[in-house]
């Protein structure tokens, strides 16, 4: 999945994971470095919060971990986000999932793409709201 998602998700470290206590550290890292690249979340503009459409996408399990988009983004990234702060999404790059020249995206549905990569990434996200 990380070909699929190079650069549009979380880019996690080529160092084997450490269990427990570590492994939610990496993940903690990896989601902050990527929320605060401005190129896939740019952040606080103008008193909305411009975050990348998988907020969108998948909206319900960032309400699910930390209460709201913006409550997540506020604990992942330690930025001033007010808690009802308008979200802007920035439109999603579906040229990244090319491959080969052969990939093509009519851009007709707004309905959330399957792909394992952001199902795991989800997933991971979710994890971190979990107490040990």
């Amino acid at each position: 999945w990380a070909s699929m998602c190079e650069n549009a998700c979380v880019q996690f470290s080529n160092a084997a994971h450490a269990q427990g206590a570590r492994l939610f550290e990496q993940l903690n890292a990896a989601t902050k470095k990527w929320l605060t690249n401005p190129t896939k979340n740019p952040g606080l503009a103008g008193g909305a919060l411009k975050l990348s459409h998988i907020f969108k996408w998948y909206g319900v399990d960032f309400v699910n971990a930390e209460g709201s988009v913006q409550a997540f983004v506020k604990q992942h990234t330690g930025w001033q986000v007010a808690d009802g702060a308008s979200l802007d999404f920035i439109p999603y790059d579906w040229n990244l999932n090319e491959l080969n020249g052969k990939a093509s995206w009519s851009g007709a549905v707004e309905a959330a793409p399957f792909s394992h990569g952001l199902c795991i990434f989800v997933a991971a996200i979710a994890m971190l709201s979990v107490p040990l």
